[in-house]
C-alpha cells in the first residue's frame, strides 16, 4: 500500500491567493463564522496572549493560594517529594487516557464532538480549555487529594503539583497551536509530536508534556508507516480555506462527519 508523504505541518495558501494579515506580531485568521483571530508568531506575543486568559490566570490564581497555604505547614521532605513525583507521573498518564479514549472515543458524545470541532480546524490557533472546565478540574481534584490524604498537608502539595502540570499542559498545548517556531529541542520535539496528532493521525502522538509517554503505550509510531486519517485531512483542507479567506472549519467538520454517517450506513447495508 502507497502510503502518503509525511506532512509535519498544513500546507502554505496556493499560489495567487490573499495571505493571512499581519498586525502586531500576530497572524490574522478567518475562522468558522466569519471571524478572526489573532495567532501569535512570535515568543512575546504568544506569553502575553496566555497569561491574559482567563483559564490561564485561574490556574495561577489557585497556584498561588494552595501554595500560600502550603509554606505556612510542616515540610515532610521525603514525602513531599514523593507525593509530587507521584502526581507529575500521575498527570502525563492522565493525558494519555483522557485523550485517547475520552477525547477520541469510539463513542458519541459530547467531549469527542468539541474535540473534532478542535482537528477540524486550521493548526494553527488559539486553543485554551474554557473556564468552566479548568474550574471543575481543579476543584474535583483537591476534593479527590484531600480524601486521599485525609487533609493533611501532602494533600496541598499534590494539588500544587497537579495545577502545576495543568498549567504546563495549557502551555504547551497551546504554544504547540501558534506560528511561534520554539527554539529549544524539546520545545520543537513537542510541537512536531502534536503536529503529526492533527495533520497525519489522530489515533497516534496523543501525549503533550511527555511525548515519551507515547512510546510506553505503543502509539509513537513511524510517520512514514501510518497513512493519514480522514480528519486529518479535514483539518488540512479548514487550513486551506482559512488561508483563502474561507470559514475555516465548519464546513471541514461537517464533511467528516457526513463522509463517517455515509460509512457506517454502508458498513450495514
Amino acid at each position: 500500500m502507497e502510503m502518503e508523504p509525511v506532512r509535519g505541518a498544513p500546507e502554505q495558501p496556493p499560489r495567487g491567493s490573499a495571505p493571512p494579515a499581519m498586525r502586531g506580531g500576530a497572524l490574522s485568521l478567518v475562522q468558522p463564522g466569519g471571524r478572526e483571530q489573532e495567532v501569535p508568531c512570535t515568543l512575546r506575543g504568544a506569553l502575553a496572549l496566555f497569561f491574559s486568559h482567563p483559564s490561564s490566570l485561574l490556574i495561577l490564581a489557585g497556584l498561588l493560594a494552595v501554595a500560600a497555604v502550603r509554606v505556612q505547614s510542616p515540610v515532610h521532605p521525603a514525602a513531599d517529594v514523593g507525593v509530587a513525583a507521584g502526581v507529575a507521573a500521575l498527570w502525563c498518564l492522565q493525558e494519555w487516557v483522557v485523550h485517547a479514549w475520552l477525547l477520541h472515543s469510539p463513542f458519541d458524545w459530547a467531549g469527542r464532538r468539541i474535540h473534532e470541532g478542535h482537528h477540524a480546524r486550521p493548526y494553527f490557533h488559539v486553543s485554551i480549555d474554557g473556564p468552566p472546565l479548568v474550574a471543575a478540574f481543579m476543584a474535583a481534584s483537591l476534593a479527590l487529594f484531600w480524601c486521599a490524604f485525609r487533609g493533611s498537608e501532602l494533600a496541598l502539595t499534590a494539588a500544587l503539583v497537579y495545577y502545576a502540570m495543568g498549567l504546563a499542559y495549557e502551555f504547551t498545548h497551546y504554544i504547540a497551536h501558534t506560528r511561534y517556531l520554539p527554539r529549544s529541542r524539546i520545545g520543537k520535539a513537542i510541537r512536531m509530536h502534536h503536529m503529526l496528532h492533527h495533520t497525519r493521525n489522530e489515533a497516534n502522538w496523543l501525549a503533550f508534556v511527555l511525548p515519551a509517554v507515547d512510546a510506553l503505550f505503543g502509539t509513537a509510531p513511524d510517520p512514514a508507516s501510518v497513512r493519514m486519517s480522514d480528519m486529518a485531512k479535514a483539518g488540512l483542507r479548514a487550513a486551506r480555506e482559512a488561508a483563502n479567506g474561507g470559514g475555516g472549519g465548519g464546513g471541514a467538520l461537517e464533511r467528516l462527519r457526513a463522509s463517517r454517517e455515509g460509512a457506517a450506513v454502508g458498513g450495514k447495508s
